[in-house]
């Protein structure tokens, strides 16, 4: 095992995973600020999920490369190949001085990038294998399989001879970005409105959907239990049969007539946009997955659903929360009387000042 390097100057930070696993990052890349706080610290991500760390103050540059499932109708692999050495070609020029590769477990096509980039050193998680170990410099053994992803992340500063607290998840806005979640709070909070709960209904996997009954249903007896809450529909736009991103609209639409409730729809066509909506939202009801994650990040109190993640390695992390795993993993077992319950638990533990929406403490578990 080499010795930490003792002067840092440019950093790589590679995350190839979806959303919410980039989002657990954050907090590794604010120990690394913290830590070498004149270096040049870049994350290699993603085109799928780089769009939430655009703006975030912890980071230089943001380098995303395609890959080919994500490619565009019409384009060649070949063409998303060729895109993707070129930019590889590019960062390999940087000779970086520290690329780690953050994620919780070895990844033989990160070590891969690692490799081809030549960087002084190479840290991240290694497995059994020899070629792992031969592959990263400073190396670290896999933490346990419930230890938190962002713990996970920002334990890999071990390597460097750091030790940090935990430090929450963390995102960026720009300034226009913050103009527009005003905008969307005083559209969204007419009169008699005075708090607004957020209703995600998106998921890729089946085992991840709440049944359209049980948010009629939800939102009917909140707006019975307190008439000022305002609640707004999130959903990723499109049809549920889409190869890539399955959507939502017929579902939004269906809820949008039928409900006579205040209930405004946003869909989110795309990561910026669901920030920004999540950002002006006062509480969530949600399932796991990567908007779960970017709520977190905006410090969202939310009641979340899980299916078959693992609660210990996925939860929302330092994010007041109530979470809801039926014995089914089926997140369609989950009652709205559960939900309710939840939400009333979740209020007693928010400050009285901070409290979304106070009125749902009333009734009876």
């Amino acid at each position: 095992m080499s010795q930490p390097p003792l002067h840092v100057k440019s950093i790589l930070v590679i995350r190839r995973d979806n959303i919410g696993d980039l989002v657990c990052t954050t907090p590794l890349l604010h120990a690394l600020r913290q830590t070498y706080p004149a270096a040049r610290i870049d994350v290699l991500a993603n085109t799928y999920n780089a769009p939430v760390l655009q703006e975030h103050p912890d980071i230089d540059h943001l380098y995303a490369y395609m890959k080919a499932k994500h490619r565009p109708e019409g384009m060649s692999k070949l063409k998303v190949y060729l895109q993707r050495l070129r930019l590889l070609i590019g960062l390999r020029r940087t000779c970086y001085d520290l690329i780690i590769l953050a994620q919780s477990e070895y990844q033989s096509q990160a070590a891969k990038f690692a490799r081809f980039l030549k960087g002084q050193y190479r840290l991240g998680y290694v497995d059994t294998s020899s070629r792992s170990r031969n592959l990263i410099d400073l190396p670290l053994q896999p933490r346990n399989e419930h230890t938190h992803e962002a713990q996970a992340c920002l334990d890999l500063m071990q390597a460097l001879g750091q030790s940090h607290p935990n430090l929450p998840l963390s995102l960026g806005l720009s300034l226009s970005e913050k103009f527009q979640v005003q905008r969307l709070r005083q559209d969204w909070l007419q009169a008699p409105a005075k708090r607004l709960v957020g209703l995600h209904i998106s998921a890729r996997l089946p085992s991840q959907r709440w049944p359209l009954p049980h948010w009629l249903a939800l939102i009917e007896q909140l707006n019975d239990q307190d008439p000022s809450l305002h609640f707004v529909l999130f959903w990723s736009p499109g049809t549920p049969n889409h190869p890539q991103h399955p959507g939502d609209d017929a579902l939004a639409e269906t809820l949008l007539t039928q409900s006579h409730l205040p209930l405004s729809g946003y869909p989110t066509q795309d990561l910026r946009t669901l920030m920004t909506g999540l950002a002006a939202i006062d509480l969530m009801i949600m399932s796991d997955g990567g908007a779960m994650h970017i709520a977190a990040a905006l410090g969202k109190p939310m009641v979340c659903f899980f299916g078959e993640s693992s609660p210990q390695r996925w939860h929302p992390w330092m994010c007041p929360h109530e979470l809801l795993q039926p014995p089914s993993h089926q997140i369609k077992d989950v009652s709205v009387e559960q939900v309710l319950k939840s939400l009333r638990s979740l209020m007693h533990k928010l400050p009285s000042d901070s409290a979304p929406a106070a009125g749902i403490v009333a009734g009876n578990d």
